[in-house]
């Protein structure tokens, strides 16, 4: 059972920004205007600490992700970096992070009743489950389910510290291999298939949350997408994106992190891969930029 998400370097982080640096003027055929522009990027992204996380890491876990989903509520520019404002706000993909975290979490208030069993996996600090008003329930379960012996533990101490830990059970599982079959009324899951490039090893994935889910139980999961320069299929919002931003992005994520999450799949061959899984009843729900893209499934 290994970690996809994020896996810590053993280089100090000023050992792997010179790297970095030196990587970027090996790459750039001496153009020294690319290289300018791409090391003031790195400098500017290890100022804050995210940016050091992503670097060492090429993933997040699960308080980073929280960290930038939750930033549209609890964000005060003035106590923060204003690079790091620049990469919450400005960066599309994170803008998009931001807005899947909004629906998912919209969605699941929608399924939330007495009586439920929700799972959440990877869980991360499973704050989707955590906000829910829940206050006119008296009879329902969240199972938090993750690799990350941290995030669990953050999860439970925020099950604690909102009064219900006692409607919460959290288990260290591989996602591939759950020990859960018919159990859940929904499933919520995030940020597993856009760190696995292997189709079949996501299809095997999508099997594995069928199995956990009751008769009718209801699938939320997200893909990350193609851009229109990788495929005929994408379903990117040009008009939403800022080209230059775009740019940034594509450096900070490929040319500087080399993020591991960049398992991008269409919309199209995501609900193929839930269909041969056996779901049905789909509903598309996209992020304003098409970037991040929701979909509800049900199990037959």
């Amino acid at each position: 059972m290994n970690i996809i998400s994020h896996t810590n370097s053993k280089i100090s982080i000023n050992d792997l920004i010179e790297q970095k640096k030196q990587k970027i003027i090996k790459e750039s055929n001496g153009d020294q205007s690319i290289i300018n522009k791409k090391i003031t990027l790195l400098e500017e992204f290890v100022s804050f600490d995210l940016g050091k996380f992503l670097l060492q890491n090429k993933g997040l876990n699960g308080y980073w992700t929280e960290y930038i989903c939750s930033y549209p509520i609890r964000k005060k520019k003035n106590t923060l970096n204003p690079y790091e404002v620049n990469f919450l706000e400005k960066i599309p993909i994170s803008v998009s992070t931001q807005e899947r975290y909004q629906i998912f979490s919209s969605e699941i208030a929608n399924y939330f009743k007495d009586g439920v069993r929700f799972a959440s996996l990877p869980c991360g600090l499973m704050s989707e489950f955590l906000t829910l008003e829940t206050q006119k329930a008296k009879d329902f379960k969240f199972i938090g389910i993750d690799l990350d012996d941290i995030a669990l533990e953050q999860a439970k101490s925020i099950s604690l510290v909102k009064g219900l830990s006692q409607f919460c059970e959290f288990y260290k599982m591989d996602a591939w291999e759950l020990d859960f079959k018919n159990e859940f009324d929904l499933l919520s899951s995030n940020g597993l298939n856009i760190y696995e490039k292997d189709n079949d090893r996501v299809l095997h994935l999508y099997k594995s949350f069928y199995k956990a889910l009751k008769k009718k139980g209801t699938l939320i999961i997200s893909t990350l997408t193609p851009s229109p320069m990788e495929s005929m299929e994408s379903s990117w919002n040009m008009d939403k994106i800022n080209p230059e931003d775009l740019l940034v992005q594509k450096i900070i994520f490929v040319d500087i992190i080399e993020a591991a999450f960049q398992a991008s799949r269409s919309v199209h061959f995501t609900i193929t891969q839930l269909m041969q899984a056996g779901f049905s009843n789909f509903r598309v729900l996209p992020d304003s930029r098409g970037m991040f893209v929701t979909i509800v499934a049900q199990k037959r």
